[in-house]
Protein backbone atom coordinates (compact mmCIF):
# COMPACT_ATOMS: atom_id res chain seq x y z
CA UNK A 1 0.00 0.00 0.00
CA UNK A 2 1.19 3.18 -0.89
CA UNK A 3 2.04 5.50 1.47
CA UNK A 4 0.28 9.04 1.81
CA UNK A 5 2.64 12.22 1.07
CA UNK A 6 2.41 13.62 4.27
CA UNK A 7 3.24 10.61 5.93
CA UNK A 8 4.57 11.07 9.47
CA UNK A 9 7.91 11.24 8.37
CA UNK A 10 7.63 14.05 6.46
CA UNK A 11 5.14 16.30 8.92
CA UNK A 12 8.19 15.96 10.89
CA UNK A 13 10.86 16.80 8.16
CA UNK A 14 8.55 19.92 7.66
CA UNK A 15 8.23 20.56 11.48
CA UNK A 16 11.98 20.52 11.67
CA UNK A 17 12.47 22.85 8.66
CA UNK A 18 10.48 25.86 9.52
CA UNK A 19 11.04 25.55 13.67
CA UNK A 20 15.03 26.08 12.21
CA UNK A 21 13.80 28.84 9.91
CA UNK A 22 12.04 30.69 12.47
CA UNK A 23 14.85 30.12 15.50
CA UNK A 24 16.92 31.63 12.41
CA UNK A 25 14.94 35.22 12.14
CA UNK A 26 15.34 38.67 14.04
CA UNK A 27 14.16 38.53 17.45
CA UNK A 28 10.43 40.26 17.90
CA UNK A 29 10.91 44.14 18.55
CA UNK A 30 8.62 47.49 17.96
CA UNK A 31 10.79 47.16 14.59
CA UNK A 32 9.81 45.93 11.20
CA UNK A 33 12.20 42.94 10.39
CA UNK A 34 14.30 43.30 6.69
CA UNK A 35 14.15 40.57 4.73
CA UNK A 36 17.95 40.67 3.05
CA UNK A 37 18.67 38.73 -0.03
CA UNK A 38 22.63 37.82 1.84
CA UNK A 39 21.03 36.90 4.66
CA UNK A 40 22.59 32.90 4.21
CA UNK A 41 26.26 34.96 4.22
CA UNK A 42 25.33 37.04 6.98
CA UNK A 43 24.85 33.60 8.92
CA UNK A 44 27.59 31.83 6.72
CA UNK A 45 30.34 34.11 8.78
CA UNK A 46 28.77 33.95 11.93
CA UNK A 47 30.13 30.03 11.84
CA UNK A 48 33.17 31.29 9.82
CA UNK A 49 32.50 29.08 6.72
CA UNK A 50 31.82 30.26 3.14
CA UNK A 51 33.45 32.79 0.47
CA UNK A 52 32.73 35.76 2.27
CA UNK A 53 34.96 34.65 5.70
CA UNK A 54 37.76 33.74 4.38
CA UNK A 55 41.31 35.93 4.64
CA UNK A 56 42.76 35.05 1.33
CA UNK A 57 46.45 34.04 3.02
CA UNK A 58 49.06 33.78 0.20
CA UNK A 59 48.94 30.31 -0.67
CA UNK A 60 52.76 29.47 0.86
CA UNK A 61 51.27 30.59 4.54
CA UNK A 62 48.61 27.46 4.76
CA UNK A 63 50.93 24.38 3.16
CA UNK A 64 51.71 23.04 6.59
CA UNK A 65 49.45 20.35 8.14
CA UNK A 66 47.26 22.35 9.90
CA UNK A 67 46.08 19.06 12.42
CA UNK A 68 49.73 18.25 13.79
CA UNK A 69 50.42 21.88 14.51
CA UNK A 70 47.05 22.44 15.88
CA UNK A 71 47.28 19.94 18.42
CA UNK A 72 50.68 21.26 19.79
CA UNK A 73 48.06 24.67 19.94
CA UNK A 74 45.56 22.81 22.13
CA UNK A 75 48.26 21.29 24.36
CA UNK A 76 49.51 24.94 25.01
CA UNK A 77 45.35 25.68 25.09
CA UNK A 78 45.26 23.08 27.93
CA UNK A 79 47.96 24.06 30.00
CA UNK A 80 46.77 27.93 30.52
CA UNK A 81 43.38 26.71 30.96
CA UNK A 82 43.12 27.39 34.55
CA UNK A 83 44.54 31.00 34.37
CA UNK A 84 41.79 31.78 31.91
CA UNK A 85 38.80 33.17 32.90
CA UNK A 86 36.63 31.46 30.35
CA UNK A 87 36.62 28.55 27.95
CA UNK A 88 37.56 30.91 24.91
CA UNK A 89 41.11 31.53 24.19
CA UNK A 90 42.57 34.67 22.89
CA UNK A 91 45.07 35.10 20.31
CA UNK A 92 47.79 34.29 22.20
CA UNK A 93 46.51 30.81 22.82
CA UNK A 94 45.26 30.53 19.70
CA UNK A 95 47.29 30.09 16.07
CA UNK A 96 44.82 32.72 14.10
CA UNK A 97 46.90 31.38 10.92
CA UNK A 98 45.60 28.07 11.50
CA UNK A 99 42.29 28.46 12.04
CA UNK A 100 42.35 31.22 8.77
CA UNK A 101 44.03 28.38 6.50
CA UNK A 102 40.90 26.11 7.28
CA UNK A 103 38.44 28.70 6.54
CA UNK A 104 40.40 29.62 3.32
CA UNK A 105 40.27 25.97 2.57
CA UNK A 106 36.43 25.77 2.89
CA UNK A 107 36.74 23.94 6.29
CA UNK A 108 34.99 24.66 9.61
CA UNK A 109 37.80 26.12 12.09
CA UNK A 110 39.52 23.51 14.63
CA UNK A 111 38.52 26.15 17.84
CA UNK A 112 35.29 27.37 18.90
CA UNK A 113 35.38 31.25 18.75
CA UNK A 114 34.33 33.19 21.02
CA UNK A 115 30.65 33.55 22.02
CA UNK A 116 29.52 36.09 19.32
CA UNK A 117 28.09 34.87 16.72
CA UNK A 118 24.58 34.23 15.42
CA UNK A 119 23.74 38.13 15.83
CA UNK A 120 20.73 38.70 14.27
CA UNK A 121 19.63 42.25 12.06
CA UNK A 122 16.61 43.96 13.00
CA UNK A 123 16.44 46.41 10.25
CA UNK A 124 19.65 46.10 8.00
CA UNK A 125 20.92 48.71 5.39
CA UNK A 126 21.56 46.57 2.66
CA UNK A 127 20.22 48.95 -0.07
CA UNK A 128 23.56 51.08 1.07
CA UNK A 129 25.89 48.43 -0.58
CA UNK A 130 24.33 46.69 -3.78
CA UNK A 131 26.25 44.17 -5.06
CA UNK A 132 28.04 44.97 -8.19
CA UNK A 133 28.74 48.56 -7.32
CA UNK A 134 32.32 49.95 -7.04
CA UNK A 135 32.72 51.25 -3.40
CA UNK A 136 35.79 53.20 -2.88
CA UNK A 137 35.02 53.57 0.43
CA UNK A 138 33.03 52.65 3.71
CA UNK A 139 31.91 54.86 6.06
CA UNK A 140 30.46 52.67 9.17
CA UNK A 141 29.33 55.19 11.58
CA UNK A 142 28.28 54.03 15.35
CA UNK A 143 25.58 55.97 16.75
CA UNK A 144 23.15 56.40 19.83
CA UNK A 145 19.31 55.33 18.69
CA UNK A 146 18.44 58.37 20.06
CA UNK A 147 20.92 60.42 18.18
CA UNK A 148 18.85 61.29 15.00
CA UNK A 149 20.06 65.16 15.12
CA UNK A 150 23.93 63.76 14.98
CA UNK A 151 22.98 61.00 12.23
CA UNK A 152 21.19 63.98 10.09
CA UNK A 153 24.25 66.04 10.68
CA UNK A 154 26.43 63.38 9.06
CA UNK A 155 23.98 62.50 6.12
CA UNK A 156 23.99 66.24 5.50
CA UNK A 157 27.95 66.75 5.70
CA UNK A 158 30.77 64.43 5.58
CA UNK A 159 28.67 61.73 5.29
CA UNK A 160 26.90 62.64 1.99
CA UNK A 161 28.32 60.71 -0.88
CA UNK A 162 28.11 63.46 -3.34
CA UNK A 163 30.74 65.16 -1.12
CA UNK A 164 34.13 63.14 -1.40
CA UNK A 165 35.37 64.41 -4.86
CA UNK A 166 33.87 61.98 -6.48
CA UNK A 167 34.91 59.02 -4.72
CA UNK A 168 32.40 56.25 -4.55
CA UNK A 169 31.12 56.70 -1.21
CA UNK A 170 28.43 54.51 1.30
CA UNK A 171 26.99 55.27 4.78
CA UNK A 172 25.83 53.03 7.07
CA UNK A 173 24.48 53.67 10.80
CA UNK A 174 25.17 51.21 13.47
CA UNK A 175 22.93 51.31 16.29
CA UNK A 176 24.69 51.52 19.73
CA UNK A 177 22.99 48.04 21.33
CA UNK A 178 22.94 49.58 24.77
CA UNK A 179 21.31 52.84 23.97
CA UNK A 180 18.42 50.15 22.79
CA UNK A 181 17.24 49.40 26.33
CA UNK A 182 15.57 52.39 27.48
CA UNK A 183 14.03 53.82 24.28
CA UNK A 184 10.31 54.61 24.67
CA UNK A 185 7.77 53.04 22.13
CA UNK A 186 7.73 56.65 20.27
CA UNK A 187 11.67 56.83 20.23
CA UNK A 188 11.29 53.06 18.95
CA UNK A 189 8.66 54.25 16.34
CA UNK A 190 10.68 57.60 14.87
CA UNK A 191 13.91 55.15 14.29
CA UNK A 192 11.63 53.14 12.04
CA UNK A 193 10.14 56.20 10.07
CA UNK A 194 14.39 57.14 9.88
CA UNK A 195 15.23 53.92 8.32
CA UNK A 196 12.06 53.77 6.01
CA UNK A 197 13.02 56.82 4.33
CA UNK A 198 17.29 56.64 4.55
CA UNK A 199 17.46 53.07 4.84
CA UNK A 200 21.06 53.67 6.28
CA UNK A 201 20.44 51.97 9.55
CA UNK A 202 21.68 48.83 11.18
CA UNK A 203 20.43 47.31 14.34
CA UNK A 204 21.05 44.03 15.39
CA UNK A 205 18.85 42.29 18.13
CA UNK A 206 19.58 42.73 21.85
CA UNK A 207 21.03 39.43 22.35
CA UNK A 208 24.49 41.08 23.23
CA UNK A 209 25.39 44.62 24.18
CA UNK A 210 28.57 44.35 24.59
CA UNK A 211 30.41 47.93 24.27
CA UNK A 212 32.96 45.82 21.81
CA UNK A 213 29.47 44.20 19.86
CA UNK A 214 30.03 47.04 17.33
CA UNK A 215 33.44 46.76 16.13
CA UNK A 216 32.32 42.90 14.92
CA UNK A 217 28.69 44.53 14.03
CA UNK A 218 30.08 46.81 11.61
CA UNK A 219 33.33 44.07 10.06
CA UNK A 220 30.47 41.40 9.46
CA UNK A 221 28.31 43.80 7.72
CA UNK A 222 30.85 44.65 5.47
CA UNK A 223 32.11 41.01 4.90
CA UNK A 224 28.09 40.10 4.10
CA UNK A 225 27.08 42.87 2.07
CA UNK A 226 29.58 45.34 1.11
CA UNK A 227 32.99 43.31 0.30
CA UNK A 228 33.56 45.03 -2.70
CA UNK A 229 34.75 48.52 -0.66
CA UNK A 230 38.62 49.08 -0.76
CA UNK A 231 38.51 51.10 2.38
CA UNK A 232 36.59 51.17 5.28
CA UNK A 233 36.36 53.79 7.85
CA UNK A 234 35.14 53.31 11.04
CA UNK A 235 33.82 56.22 13.26
CA UNK A 236 30.75 57.65 15.12
CA UNK A 237 28.66 60.36 15.05
CA UNK A 238 30.00 63.15 17.06
CA UNK A 239 33.28 63.11 14.50
CA UNK A 240 33.72 65.43 11.98
CA UNK A 241 35.60 64.01 8.80
CA UNK A 242 37.51 66.15 6.07
CA UNK A 243 36.18 64.34 2.61
CA UNK A 244 39.22 66.06 0.72
CA UNK A 245 41.76 65.75 2.94
CA UNK A 246 40.63 61.88 3.64
CA UNK A 247 40.51 61.21 -0.11
CA UNK A 248 44.22 62.75 -0.71
CA UNK A 249 45.68 60.46 2.20
CA UNK A 250 43.69 57.25 1.24
CA UNK A 251 45.27 58.16 -2.14
CA UNK A 252 48.96 58.97 -0.71
CA UNK A 253 48.95 54.98 0.64
CA UNK A 254 50.21 52.64 -2.17
CA UNK A 255 48.52 49.74 -2.95
CA UNK A 256 51.59 47.27 -1.93
CA UNK A 257 51.12 48.88 1.48
CA UNK A 258 47.31 48.83 1.63
CA UNK A 259 47.62 45.14 1.64
CA UNK A 260 48.04 45.04 5.76
CA UNK A 261 47.48 48.34 7.09
CA UNK A 262 45.07 49.84 9.42
CA UNK A 263 45.32 53.25 10.42
CA UNK A 264 44.67 55.45 13.55
CA UNK A 265 45.67 57.78 16.10
CA UNK A 266 47.69 55.24 17.65
CA UNK A 267 50.17 55.09 21.11
CA UNK A 268 53.06 52.80 21.63
CA UNK A 269 52.99 50.29 24.15
CA UNK A 270 50.66 52.73 26.67
CA UNK A 271 50.80 52.57 30.30
CA UNK A 272 48.18 54.23 33.53
CA UNK A 273 48.89 57.51 34.22
CA UNK A 274 45.78 57.43 36.12
CA UNK A 275 43.21 54.95 37.59
CA UNK A 276 40.70 57.22 36.27
CA UNK A 277 41.58 56.65 32.80
CA UNK A 278 39.24 53.92 31.23
CA UNK A 279 42.09 51.94 29.65
CA UNK A 280 42.97 51.58 33.30
CA UNK A 281 39.72 50.24 34.85
CA UNK A 282 40.60 46.62 33.70
CA UNK A 283 43.24 45.74 36.49
CA UNK A 284 43.64 42.13 34.37
CA UNK A 285 44.89 44.04 31.79
CA UNK A 286 47.20 46.73 33.04
CA UNK A 287 49.16 44.84 35.20
CA UNK A 288 51.84 45.49 33.07
CA UNK A 289 54.02 48.57 35.35
CA UNK A 290 55.57 51.58 32.88
CA UNK A 291 58.90 49.49 34.46
CA UNK A 292 58.45 46.53 32.89
CA UNK A 293 60.14 46.74 29.18
CA UNK A 294 57.72 44.45 27.62
CA UNK A 295 54.62 46.77 27.83
CA UNK A 296 51.37 46.27 26.28
CA UNK A 297 50.49 45.98 22.75
CA UNK A 298 50.09 49.30 20.32
CA UNK A 299 46.53 50.79 21.08
CA UNK A 300 44.77 52.29 18.08
CA UNK A 301 41.52 54.90 19.55
CA UNK A 302 38.80 53.13 17.73
CA UNK A 303 37.03 56.32 17.78
CA UNK A 304 37.96 56.57 13.98
CA UNK A 305 39.67 53.83 12.38
CA UNK A 306 41.12 53.19 8.89
CA UNK A 307 40.83 49.46 8.00
CA UNK A 308 41.97 48.61 4.63
CA UNK A 309 39.80 45.89 2.74
CA UNK A 310 42.48 42.83 2.36
CA UNK A 311 43.39 43.45 6.58
CA UNK A 312 39.19 43.66 7.26
CA UNK A 313 38.62 39.64 7.35
CA UNK A 314 41.80 38.61 9.28
CA UNK A 315 40.70 41.47 11.60
CA UNK A 316 36.90 40.03 12.46
CA UNK A 317 38.49 36.38 12.69
CA UNK A 318 40.85 37.96 15.23
CA UNK A 319 38.12 39.60 17.13
CA UNK A 320 36.10 36.37 17.16
CA UNK A 321 38.79 34.69 19.07
CA UNK A 322 39.75 37.81 21.38
CA UNK A 323 38.67 37.99 24.96
CA UNK A 324 36.17 40.78 25.53
CA UNK A 325 37.72 43.65 27.49
CA UNK A 326 35.83 46.52 29.44
CA UNK A 327 37.35 48.98 26.60
CA UNK A 328 37.01 48.67 22.72
CA UNK A 329 40.89 49.97 22.19
CA UNK A 330 41.90 46.78 24.41
CA UNK A 331 39.42 44.60 22.35
CA UNK A 332 41.28 46.14 18.82
CA UNK A 333 44.73 45.88 19.97
CA UNK A 334 44.43 42.31 20.95
CA UNK A 335 43.24 41.27 18.03
CA UNK A 336 45.42 43.05 15.61
CA UNK A 337 48.69 41.76 18.53
CA UNK A 338 47.14 38.02 17.58
CA UNK A 339 47.63 38.51 13.70
CA UNK A 340 51.54 40.44 13.99
CA UNK A 341 49.82 43.45 13.10
CA UNK A 342 50.62 46.96 14.60
CA UNK A 343 48.66 49.70 13.61
CA UNK A 344 50.18 52.82 11.58
CA UNK A 345 49.95 56.08 13.74
CA UNK A 346 48.83 59.14 11.36
CA UNK A 347 48.96 62.61 13.37
CA UNK A 348 46.32 64.02 11.00
CA UNK A 349 43.70 62.35 12.89
CA UNK A 350 42.86 63.72 16.25
CA UNK A 351 40.81 61.92 19.37
CA UNK A 352 39.19 63.25 22.37
CA UNK A 353 41.25 65.19 24.61
CA UNK A 354 43.81 65.99 21.81
CA UNK A 355 41.89 68.37 19.22
CA UNK A 356 43.91 70.47 16.63
CA UNK A 357 44.52 73.53 18.17
CA UNK A 358 46.09 76.08 15.47
CA UNK A 359 44.99 77.37 12.15
CA UNK A 360 47.37 74.92 10.34
CA UNK A 361 46.31 71.84 11.97
CA UNK A 362 42.53 72.38 11.63
CA UNK A 363 42.90 72.65 7.91
CA UNK A 364 45.36 69.37 7.59
CA UNK A 365 43.68 67.57 9.61
CA UNK A 366 41.42 64.32 8.38
CA UNK A 367 39.18 64.03 11.52
CA UNK A 368 38.67 65.17 15.09
CA UNK A 369 35.76 65.08 17.62
CA UNK A 370 33.10 67.82 17.93
CA UNK A 371 31.83 69.00 21.30
CA UNK A 372 29.37 71.42 20.53
CA UNK A 373 27.68 69.22 18.05
CA UNK A 374 25.38 70.14 14.60
CA UNK A 375 26.68 74.47 15.01
CA UNK A 376 30.01 73.72 15.43
CA UNK A 377 29.60 70.81 12.10
CA UNK A 378 28.34 73.05 9.69
CA UNK A 379 30.80 76.25 11.13
CA UNK A 380 33.60 73.92 10.24
CA UNK A 381 32.12 72.43 7.15
CA UNK A 382 32.31 75.98 5.87
CA UNK A 383 35.30 77.60 7.58
CA UNK A 384 36.91 74.40 5.58
CA UNK A 385 35.56 74.87 2.31
CA UNK A 386 34.24 71.61 1.96
CA UNK A 387 31.24 72.36 0.16
CA UNK A 388 33.35 72.94 -2.65
CA UNK A 389 34.07 69.22 -2.85
CA UNK A 390 30.26 68.26 -3.27
CA UNK A 391 30.50 70.39 -6.35
CA UNK A 392 32.96 68.16 -7.64
CA UNK A 393 30.92 64.87 -7.56
CA UNK A 394 29.27 63.30 -10.24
Amino acid sequence: MNRPMWSKGYVLLFTAYWTLLILRLPSVSCMQSVVNENAEDWYKIDFLIGPKAKSHLPIDMCTSKVETSDKASQGRAESMKNKLMSEYLDPAQTNLWEQMCLIDSGKQPARQPITNYDVKLVLNAAESCLAGTDIDILLLVRSEAQSFAQRQTVRELWGDPKCWLGAKVSRVFLMDPISLLNLTTKMQENLALEYSKYHDIVEEGLSNCEINSMLLLGLQWYLAYCPQAKWIISTHDQYFINPGNMVAFLQSVSEAMRQRVVIGSARYRPTCISSESPLCSNLSYHRIQQSDPGGDPTIIDTSIVLVSSPMAPAIYTAMRYTEYNTHPDQFLASALNGLLVTPAHSSYIYTEGFPPTREDELNSAIAFPLKEGRNEAFEMWNTLACPEFCSQAP
